[in-house]
């Protein structure tokens, strides 16, 4: 395991990180630690996968609670960079779908999904950020 990234086996590392994402104050500084786990390699990615899954969904229920836009909506300025590091976890996962298979496949309230489509009622952003 790379030292740089957290052990989230350990139940108060996991605890810390879930805490963190479930609040706006640590959100980004929580999505920076999250994203450590890029340089991992894929067997290592497959161990913490259940774990990886979970922190997105309270990620992704923390935007919906406190944004409360999806992604592809218009959003005040200080919500953009919430929005663009949960995208990035999201897009980085995506691309290692092999490591997470069993947990690719959810429900309408799949954490990987960028936000329910019921949502966004508002126009798109395209902003270059997102």
């Amino acid at each position: 395991m790379s030292s740089a990234v957290r052990d989230l086996t350990s139940r108060s590392v996991y605890r810390n990180m879930a805490k963190c994402l479930g609040s706006l104050e640590h959100f980004l500084q929580a999505t920076d630690e999250l994203m450590k786990f890029a340089d991992v390699d894929e067997c290592e990615l497959m161990r913490y996968g259940p774990k990886l899954i979970s922190l997105m969904g309270i990620a992704c229920n923390t935007l919906r609670r406190d944004v409360g836009v999806c992604l592809l909506v218009l959003c005040s300025e200080e919500h953009v960079p919430y929005k663009a590091a949960y995208f990035k976890l999201l897009v980085w996962i995506r691309a290692h779908r092999t490591a997470f298979p069993v947990y690719m496949e959810g429900s309408s309230d799949d954490p990987l999904l960028p936000f329910p489509p019921r949502d966004c009622s508002r126009a798109l952003d395209e902003r270059p950020t997102l």
